[in-house]
């Protein structure tokens, strides 16, 4: 049985890039590999493919992206060979990815919104408004988190995290897009592709440590 961490429920995650084939897919299947019981999805905005689920995915592609800590066995391509080589590298598993379009339903079954850059956050919030809140850059997240009032694994929920760093827009001083990024990689070599990998297993990893001390057990439920 798995552990509730949101107080009442599963966590839902879903990253976003924009082919879900590179950057999304590869955020959804580390994030999945450290946090099993938090339900992890990704989609691209301009991505092709069949419908997908709440499970995890990637940049042109496919997987519990858009979906989670798991696979997707139907919808468009798989995740990019050379993107899969980099994601099991470094302990990820790509099987069952399929690249899924990014959808109005995803975006609102999703309690985390996760760009990998501000157009993708943008655009998650133009087709559904009401997620304004709970989405944000990846990147954006980990720094407004770390603004909280108190320490982020003070937090009793992941959701209680998630208002939190909500409610510091604006806080803190303003950086430029590219701090709060994750560069496409696509066609741009191997090396670049690798250290693209590695930016966000870094980032992922620290995403994974504010959002594991909020998940303690008995937490009560959150009421957001």
């Amino acid at each position: 049985m798995s552990r509730d961490i949101t107080g009442s429920r599963e966590l839902r995650v879903l990253f976003v890039c924009t082919g879900n084939m590179y950057r999304s897919p590869l955020a959804e299947r580390l994030l999945a590999s450290r946090l099993p019981d938090v339900r992890v999805s990704s989609a691209g905005t301009r991505a092709w493919g069949g419908r997908g689920g709440m499970r995890g995915s990637g940049e042109g592609g496919a997987g519990r992206s858009g979906g989670t800590g798991s696979s997707r066995d139907s919808g468009g391509p798989g995740m990019d060979a050379a993107a899969r080589t980099a994601l099991e590298s470094l302990g990820g598993d790509g099987t069952g990815f399929r690249s899924t379009p990014l959808t109005t339903e995803l975006i609102t079954a999703a309690d985390l919104v996760l760009g990998l850059a501000r157009e993708h956050r943008d655009e998650a919030v133009r087709m559904h408004p009401a997620a304004l809140r709970r989405s944000f850059t990846l990147k954006e997240f980990l720094r407004l988190a770390r603004h909280t009032g108190g320490a982020p694994e003070s937090a009793r929920t992941p959701l209680e995290l998630i208002s939190r760093a909500a409610a510091q827009r604006g806080t803190p001083r303003p950086v430029p897009a590219v701090d709060d990024e994750v560069a496409d990689p696509e066609g741009r070599g191997p090396e670049v592709l690798m250290r693209c990998a590695r930016e966000i297993d870094t980032a992922v990893a620290a995403l994974a440590a504010l959002l594991a001390p909020a998940a303690t057990d008995g937490a009560p439920p959150s009421s957001g």
